[in-house]
């Protein structure tokens, strides 16, 4: 899998930054917590409020990896924590997108897995969140393929060890003339 997202990184990190990645963070987090709270309270898909759904894997899924759906904290990879969460949140795989293998021949991925779509999506249409493990930016992490750094704050989402379907989205380079879909940054401000 070839990286998704080039990062540049500075080894001086200010005061200033710090406290500006810790407020992202935790404004990350509240939004994750707020959406987990909506899915669970609202019902719906033919389930009653407040009913509990065991964990599901995708279709291929790499199963040295933890599923989720929503924003991880290094806590969260504890053994205990991970069956906790399983529990509790009880992840589902993803509408709208499924991992396949790719075979199709000279595609620099072939052989490993890759995200496709499994409806029309439309232009401007939101697919799918990337998640992960939020973590402050450090040296080191260049070769690490499942990141996503975040705009204007010390933060990557990491996918390597946790993630849902999204950290099987293929660099287009050595495939198509252009990108198919693009990553934005959609922040909720919680603190109001």
């Amino acid at each position: 899998i070839l990286p998704l997202v080039q990062l540049s990184i500075d080894a001086e990190a200010t005061t200033g930054a710090r406290e500006a990645s810790r407020a992202a963070l935790r404004n990350l987090m509240a939004e994750d917590l707020e959406l987990e709270e909506l899915v669970v309270g609202a019902g719906g898909a033919g389930l009653q409020a407040g009913e509990r759904v065991g964990p599901r894997l995708p279709l291929n899924w790499d199963r040295s990896v933890e599923f989720t759906q929503r924003l991880l904290g290094r806590a969260d990879l504890q053994p205990d924590q991970r069956a906790i969460n399983r529990e509790v949140y009880a992840p589902q795989p993803s509408e709208g997108v499924e991992i396949q293998v790719v075979d199709v021949p000279n595609h620099p991925c072939v052989g490993e897995r890759g995200l496709y779509a499994t409806r029309v999506i439309e232009k401007g249409d939101k697919v799918i969140r990337y998640l992960g493990v939020v973590k402050r930016r450090i040296l080191g992490d260049e070769g690490n393929d499942y990141l996503f750094g975040m705009v204007d704050v010390d933060l990557d989402i990491d996918a390597q060890a946790a993630g849902n379907e999204s950290r099987f989205l293929n660099d287009f380079r050595g495939v198509a003339c252009s990108k198919n879909v693009q990553f934005t940054e959609d922040r909720v401000n919680s603190s109001s």
